[in-house]
């Protein structure tokens, strides 16, 4: 059983039988976002948390399989941290 309890392991086993790769990573990269809004105290570390973000999300959408049912749930998510990465 994965940290988390049988919850988490039931949720990971859906996402890899959607075709979902790393799953670690996505739930890394949820994690770097949370942080990113709700915990950040500076720019330079919200900056951190959403490139870390960016590059777990990337490693989902690098190593799963083109047609994964939550692809687009994860892309979203990845386009939203560039978003909140870009100046204002």
């Amino acid at each position: 059983m994965r940290k988390g309890g049988p919850t988490a392991d039931a949720y990971a086993k859906r996402l890899q039988a959607q075709g979902i790769t790393g799953i670690s990573h996505y739930c890394a990269g949820l994690n770097f976002m949370n942080r990113a809004k709700f915990a950040s105290r500076d720019k330079t570390e919200k900056r951190f948390n959403l490139q870390s973000a960016i590059g777990e999300f990337g490693y989902v959408l690098g190593h799963s399989a083109p047609n994964a049912t939550g692809l687009p749930t994860i892309r979203a998510q990845k386009d939203l941290a560039e978003t909140m990465l870009k100046p204002r």
